[in-house]
């Protein structure tokens, strides 16, 4: 069975159901871990007054593929997703003090408003599997991001959106897999590309960017074919590397 459910019904009632998209109310009191064959699950709405049953709920629903958590002022905090084989996307909208750990085969995940600390980035690059990550809408409240060599190793595709951040490195060798970069950070003044990241980065887009200081080592950048600058991008420096691609 799939499809939305209107108004408040009894869920308990609707056990074989498999998709289920609602806005948030009492209802996710009302029987929401009785629904085991969930394959995916959505919220539009604050659920910050729920985070028990919500959690309870979640841990029990073992061949979720999808979760969908939209403009909630806080996510709930999260068991181990390590036995969740089916879970391949998540979306989460709203402040998040704990990650989902370990999700094995999770492959896209859009974090928005999540307010990540540097400890949260170290979690995220340790994630096997994810080709897409999206971090929008202050998903970073601190002035610096480091990102480890050999992080998020298999990662293809990331939007960065924060401005918040100040100043980004990337160490050596990192994100291995990258081929596109989208960059939306107001008041980034430093980045800094040790030698060999972004090995595999092909397309990079820069918007809402003011950088004063871009470095980029030796073997960095090495494969970057265009560099596209929005209106509200502005470069004081740029490395030699992509001079070419500015012409």
């Amino acid at each position: 069975m799939n499809g939305k459910l209107m108004g408040h019904p009894r869920l308990s009632n609707f056990r074989s159901l498999q998709t289920l998209r609602l806005k948030a109310s009492s209802w996710i009191e009302d029987g929401l871990d009785k629904l085991t064959n969930l394959r995916k699950f959505g919220i539009n709405g604050d659920v910050s007054s729920h985070h028990k049953a919500l959690s309870n709920a979640i841990e029990k629903w073992c061949n979720l593929r999808s979760l969908s958590l939209r403009n909630s002022s806080s996510i709930p905090p999260f068991v181990s997703f390590a036995h969740y084989l089916n879970l391949c996307k998540m979306f989460l909208h709203g402040r998040i003090k704990n990650l989902p750990k370990k999700p094995p085969n999770l492959a896209k995940l859009t974090l928005i408003g999540s307010q990540l600390q540097q400890d949260a980035i170290e979690t995220l690059e340790k994630l096997r599997n994810p080709r897409v990550l999206r971090l929008e809408q202050e998903p970073y409240c601190s002035e610096k991001m480091i990102c480890s060599s050999g992080g998020f190793p298999r990662l293809e595709f990331l939007v960065l959106d924060s401005s918040n951040l100040k100043e980004w490195i990337v160490e050596e060798g990192g994100f291995p897999c990258l081929e596109f970069l989208e960059l939306n950070c107001s008041n980034i003044k430093e980045w800094i590309v040790e030698e060999g990241g972004f090995p595999r980065l092909e397309v990079l887009e820069l918007d809402y960017s003011n950088i004063k200081e871009w470095v980029a080592e030796k073997g960095a950048l090495k494969s970057l074919k265009k560099v596209m600058l929005g209106p509200h991008a502005h470069l004081k420096t740029h490395p030699k590397q992509i001079v070419h691609l500015l012409e």
